[in-house]
Parts: C-alpha cells; structure tokens; sequence
C-alpha cells in the first residue's frame, strides 16, 4: 500500500491536472496508519456519480477532482477541489486524526480551489460543486 507521498498518488493527482485527458476525479482511502490504497481513477460525465457508488460510510476517502465552470458561453475554465469524505461510520479516533492526515494529502494535492467536507452523498456532484463554487 502506498503511503500519501509515493509516485502513484503523485502521478494521479497529475493525471487531474492535465486539461488534455478525460480523469476528473482520483480518489484514495486511508486504511491504517499512513497507508493509503491503490488510486482510483473517474472519468468523463459519469465521474461523479462512479466516484459516489465507491464511497462508503465506514471510510475516509481523499479525492481530488476536476470542474469545468462555463460562466459565460466561450469561456470555460478548470476548478480543482479537494474533497475530504469521513464517513459516518467511522470511529471517533480515526476521526480526530483526520485534521492532521488532511494536512499530509493537502501537501500533495496542493493546487485546489477549495476543499469540500460533504455530509451527504447528494453534495458530490458536478453542479453543486459549480454552485458552491460559483458563490466563491
């Protein structure tokens, strides 16, 4: 299992990154300790809702993501979020740990717009993101 500051969590937040590719979302769980797992990868329209039904409540899911904002009719541009997902089952000690693991994975998805901590599955999705995002 890779830890927060291996190649492979540093190569998929890249892969969101580039404009060129389709990933809009990587995603990674804590398990124990610094150990993180393998990242998983969403792409295209779908993204949100692959990303929701991967999300469980006994879990703490990092995930970094891709927003296109259409403002105005020609201008488009990125918004990369950091979305911080602590489930409602999971204990109260993995809990108080995650304000000092967030700080880890922030060091390495370091670009982000804004950080999104959902209390539901309903605030993962691409327009209440643009909508939060719009306030801004």
């Amino acid at each position: 299992m890779p830890d927060i500051h291996s190649a492979e969590i540093q190569s998929a937040y890249n892969e969101v990154r580039d404009v060129s590719n389709d990933v809009t979302v990587c995603s990674i769980n804590l398990l124990r300790g610094n150990e993180y797992t393998d990242p998983l990868f969403f792409r295209g329209d779908n993204a949100f809702r692959e990303f929701r039904a991967s999300i469980k409540d006994d879990e703490i899911t990092y995930a970094y993501a891709k927003i296109i904002l259409n403002s105005e009719p020609e201008i488009s541009r990125n918004v990369f979020v950091l979305i911080i997902w602590i489930g409602k089952s999971v204990s109260v000690l993995r809990k108080a740990k995650v304000s000092i693991q967030a700080g880890d994975v922030r060091a390495v998805f370091n670009n982000y717009h804004l950080v999104l901590t959902p209390n539901s599955l309903e605030e993962i999705t691409t327009e209440a993101i643009q909508k939060f995002t719009l306030k801004k």
